[in-house]
């Protein structure tokens, strides 16, 4: 299984998503969810419905309590 993690700045918002195929080190990440396929293992890309950020350089998820909302 591939897992998923998040980077979340201090207003909660998901700042970088990254799969543990990429990442080596998870210091400073957070787990999210785990499966197969390109979902999984190109996060960065395919996981959200949205990029990370929109056009303006606004973020388009929070991590609040657990659980990702989109803006």
């Amino acid at each position: 299984m591939i897992k998923v993690y998040i980077k979340v700045n201090e207003q909660h918002e998901i700042t970088e998503v990254g799969s543990s195929v990429f990442i080596d080190d998870i210091t400073g990440w957070t787990y999210i969810d785990e499966g197969e396929g390109d979902k999984y293992a190109h996060a960065q890309n395919n996981y959200f419905d949205k990029p990370i950020m929109n056009e303006d350089g606004t973020y388009n998820y929070f991590y609040i309590n657990g659980k990702v909302y989109e803006r």
